[in-house]
């Protein structure tokens, strides 16, 4: 079906999530050839880590396709070696976790739903797990192949559990297993955003007892994570291989651009992004290109609305002092607010920890600043706050590191700190005046 003109102009910073785009992965090789490795090493874990805001989510996906068999990307990224045999290729599991999803018991719950949905009538090689359009009448019908083959066992039926009365983990071996036997191929589960778990306890030992020559896990999540998973079983740390997404460079970033402009060209929009407008929408994101894919697309909609054939500078410009507008940065607004409350002192520390030039942020320096040029005369009990769960605990001391030192629990909220207007009027100008005073 053609695209309607705003369909495509929607489209045009989508993350990149289809096996027929990689061009989107291109700074992204070194990446795609570790994850791939560790795919064809028996035992091994990967763990992709890495801030939010960096594509581990759309990194994730395109292993799935590459486990399936796809080789768009290996060929675009010339490591065509890598690609999976008829043989080797996975029936691979997507699921994300969500706050409801809370600890292990709960992903569990994710997993065997997902495995659940597998149509075991389909036995074709070329077999991928999908999700059915009937979720009843496709459960139902696993469930009924089950039972049946829990008959052809050599144990007498009245002697087997039903598979209703396993637990959750002995039903989920028991599923990758009866997948495995069927389709006679390795199972995948690809677990995203495993940070959101509250408790990962029982997850590593998990996947370290399920994990064998048929059954592989990938986790994505950001750094912190690792070492909440490391904590709950050490010895998994042998068969970890992490692998970070690192921040994105200029050069990365204006390919975002481009792809964006490319995909306007191929569906007759004719609208080009200005030297400026990409100098500008690069220059603000920091490295992230989720900032790249937000802020593109609300200055591309800008330029439409005046009528305008090319994108501005001043339309990137606008388009990051409107972000709090934004429904895709909805988040970041929401949690700016509950920190402000009815506090400038409380915005103006804020920003100042926001506009330290590095992660780590030495609190004695940021102090001094606030005292003799911003007129917070005591500024800890505002940092601590800052730390306070009821504010969000926006900023942390590292594990390791001087008490006097802190980071940003979101580096990318750093980021959309310093691009967004503040609540009270001069409080950010005040602030980049500030630091930028010799």
């Amino acid at each position: 079906m053609p695209e309607s003109r705003h369909s495509v102009l929607m489209n045009a910073f989508r993350p990149a999530q289809s096996v027929s785009e990689p061009e989107f992965f291109a700074g992204r090789a070194k990446q795609v050839a570790e994850l791939t490795d560790a795919l064809h090493v028996i035992g091994s874990t990967p763990l992709i880590y890495g801030d939010r805001g960096l594509g581990k989510t759309s990194l994730a996906i395109q292993m799935r396709y590459i486990a399936e068999g796809a080789v768009a990307l290996l060929d675009a990224l010339n490591i065509q070696d890598r690609a999976f045999n008829q043989t080797e290729r996975y029936i691979p599991f997507f699921v994300t976790c969500m706050d409801s999803t809370q600890n292990f018991d709960g992903l569990v719950q994710q997993l065997i739903n997902a495995a659940e949905e597998t149509d075991f009538t389909q036995t074709a090689p070329d077999y991928k797990a999908k999700h059915l359009a009937e979720r009843t009448t496709s459960l139902s019908l696993s469930l009924k192949f089950l039972q049946r083959q829990s008959t052809r066992r050599f144990v007498p039926e009245k002697a087997r559990p039903s598979y209703r009365e396993f637990s959750p983990t002995e039903k989920l071996q028991y599923l990758t297993g009866l997948i495995v036997e069927t389709f006679h191929r390795p199972v995948l589960f690809i677990i995203d955003e495993v940070d959101r778990l509250q408790d990962t306890q029982g997850l590593a030992g998990f996947i370290k007892a399920t994990s064998s020559d048929w059954v592989k896990f990938i986790l994505v999540g950001i750094a912190s994570s690792i070492g909440n998973l490391l904590a709950d079983h050490q010895s998994i740390a042998r068969s970890l291989v992490p692998v970070r997404v690192p921040l994105m460079d200029e050069r990365e970033l204006g390919q975002i651009i481009e792809n964006a402009q490319e995909y306007l060209d191929q569906h007759d929009v004719g609208i080009t992004f200005s030297y400026s407008a990409k100098r500008g929408i690069v220059g603000s994101a920091a490295g992230f290109p989720w900032l790249v894919h937000v802020i593109g697309q609300s200055a591309l909609l800008k330029a439409r609305e005046t009528g305008r054939a090319q994108v501005l500078g001043i339309d990137a410009l606008d388009a990051q002092y409107e972000l709090p507008k934004s429904r895709f940065a909805q988040q970041f607004s929401d949690v700016y607010s509950r920190i402000v409350r009815d506090s400038p002192q409380r915005e103006t520390v804020l920003r100042a920890f926001a506009n330290w030039f590095s992660d780590d942020i030495p609190t004695s320096e940021v102090y001094r600043v606030l005292r003799s040029r911003l007129e917070v005369t005591n500024p800890s009990p505002y940092k601590a706050q800052l730390t306070n769960a009821e504010f969000g605990g926006v900023i942390y001391t590292p594990p390791g590191r001087h008490r006097g030192e802190v980071r940003f629990a979101d580096p990318m909220f750093k980021v959309y700190i310093r691009l967004t207007p503040s609540i009270y009027e001069g409080v950010d100008s005040k602030v980049r005046s500030a630091f930028q005073t010799p």
